[in-house]
């Protein structure tokens, strides 16, 4: 062990030395806090730019899911659209195609549809609702 008066006889005029050491211990425990930091700040950025690229991952699945399903929804709607044919003519050319001769009705059975509509609703008037006129009752004005 150094004695007291020897380490005080050395220190004699060199007081400043005490000074330094402790500056050089303050400036060393901040470099090791400065990395310490820097290395917790780019780990936060290296998270923040994963977060990033899952959400644009993410993003893009969703938006690739919306466009299966617009395009499902817009063949199931498509197919579940019922074929409304008006006239007897359209019948007649339908059912030549090969698409409607197996589910297609014969002319006659048509008129014979038609027929039986008029027997069951005989008391209405069908014109005036194919007219448009008295298809909706109107509300009385308040």
């Amino acid at each position: 062990m150094i004695p007291l008066g020897a380490a005080l006889d050395f220190m004699r005029g060199k007081w400043w030395l005490l000074g330094v050491g402790a500056a050089l211990i303050f400036a060393l425990i901040q470099w090791g806090n400065a990395r310490h930091w820097e290395k917790r700040y780019l780990q936060q950025v290296a998270l923040i730019e994963r977060a990033k690229v899952a959400a644009a991952e993410q993003y893009a699945a969703n938006e690739k899911r919306l466009a299966e399903a617009t395009a499902d929804y817009a063949a199931r709607a498509a197919a579940a659209e019922p074929i409304i044919l008006h006239s007897r003519e359209t019948v007649t050319r339908y059912a030549e195609t090969p698409a409607g001769a197996a589910p297609c009705l014969a002319t006659d059975r048509v008129d014979g549809v038609r027929r039986d509509r008029e027997a069951l609703f005989a008391g209405d008037d069908t014109s005036a609702a194919e007219r448009g006129a008295g298809a909706v009752q109107a509300l009385p004005a308040p």
